[in-house]
């Protein structure tokens, strides 16, 4: 008896967690880091929030495949992310024009793809946290309106509303982009 329950005290309680968390921690990582606008400590924390929240649930999980699990976790993510925002009180439009002026940069700083991410993320840093994880989700990591209502448990209209209303967000900014760009190249606006 005393071998077997040696034995016992070896085995891995939640066979095939470590492996998935190697696998898709760094993606995740980088996912959260975007949609909490750059913020590093935030993202590793909330990240690792979310995979302690799935660990009791692993067992019953693991059979789902990699790719479920890994949805599974963003929702997570995301929820615990607008979390945090949510008890900071950072909700709230911002004006068009604040983020424009922020971003209308003379010519010669414009690196137009980068600048139009970075202009993005700049956006989506100041939406409600339910606006930020669609947005980020959609046009930073270019998931489907279908499958961002699976991850984060909402009807695919309200994902097609809100993404809507960012994209209407997101046009006046790359117009812009698209401007200074022409005129690096030598063009008239």
């Amino acid at each position: 008896m005393a071998a077997r329950s040696g034995s016992l005290d070896n085995e891995d309680p939640f066979p095939g967690f470590a492996e998935f968390y190697q696998a898709t921690s760094q993606g995740i990582f980088d996912l959260v880091r975007r949609a909490a606008a750059g913020d590093k400590f935030l993202a590793g924390d909330v990240m690792q929030n979310a995979y302690v929240a799935l660990l009791p649930r692993w067992n019953s999980r693991s059979s789902l495949g990699q790719d479920t699990n890994r949805r599974y976790v963003i929702g997570i993510v995301m929820n615990k992310l607008a979390d945090h925002y949510r008890a900071l009180g950072r909700f709230g439009d911002t004006e068009m024009e604040d983020i424009e002026e922020a971003f209308c940069r003379p010519v010669e700083s414009v690196a137009s793809e980068t600048m139009l991410f970075e202009a993005v993320r700049a956006l989506l840093a100041q939406q409600t946290p339910r606006m930020r994880s669609v947005g980020v989700l959609i046009f930073l990591e270019g998931f489907t309106c279908a499958e961002v209502a699976g991850i984060l448990e909402i009807t695919s209209s309200t994902v097609r509303t809100v993404a809507e209303r960012l994209r209407q967000r997101i046009q006046p900014i790359a117009a812009r982009m698209t401007e200074i760009h022409s005129c690096e190249e030598g063009e008239r606006p």
